[in-house]
């Protein structure tokens, strides 16, 4: 075989083998700045969605006979625009309660209790059969909607009086935990200490 022909070949020989680790480096290097490019763009997604969280001013006053008018407003922020929805439930200081003495209160009844000072009215502005949640359409930023409050009573198995249940959940701090909804991006949800009067 010719000598200059034999070289030729060895060097197309060479250059496909290098290029076969070349086209896999470039992959690879590709591959990778994409991977970059979805964690930049995530990390810049939850920076956004966090500084779009809503605020929200909680109003407390005495209302008629012993319940309580609260005004949810929602303040800011301006960039935010408004929510589609929103979701208010009164939390549970111990969630995940669960039975603790054979023929005592079933899994069911201990989920239903409101285990707070307070729970929405049933069926006044939506609220769901056991006090805890209601659920509020769209608000803007600088709107607010009135909710009322009743004072919760114990437990239907225990002996305690009204007075000593109420004693013993104002020993724990009211709190309210909004979800918000605005098409397009992931929920929002904030949790409210209340001052109750």
């Amino acid at each position: 075989m010719d000598p200059i022909a034999l070289a030729g070949l060895g060097v197309s020989i060479v250059g496909t083998a290098f290029s076969v680790p070349v086209s896999v480096l470039a992959w690879r290097a590709a591959h990778r700045s994409a991977a970059a490019d979805q964690t930049t763009s995530r990390i810049e997604a939850d920076r956004r969605h966090g500084e779009l969280t809503p605020h929200v001013t909680i109003t407390a006053r005495p209302g008629n006979l012993d319940h309580v008018d609260v005004w949810i407003e929602l303040s800011g922020p301006v960039e935010l625009g408004g929510l589609d929805a929103i979701t208010i439930s009164v939390r549970d200081d111990i969630p995940g309660r669960a039975p603790v003495s054979p023929g005592g209160p079933s899994a069911e009844e201990i989920a239903a209790q409101v285990w707070a000072t307070h729970q929405f009215v049933h069926g006044g502005d939506g609220a769901d059969e056991h006090g805890r949640t209601v659920r509020c359409g769209a608000l803007r930023v600088g709107q607010r909607r009135q909710f009322v409050l009743k004072p919760t009573r114990p437990p239907h198995w225990t002996s305690m009086t009204g007075e000593s249940w109420q004693a013993e959940r104002a020993e724990h701090p009211f709190v309210l935990e909004l979800v918000g909804r605005k098409d397009g991006l992931p929920d929002w949800t904030v949790p409210v200490k209340v001052e109750l009067p």
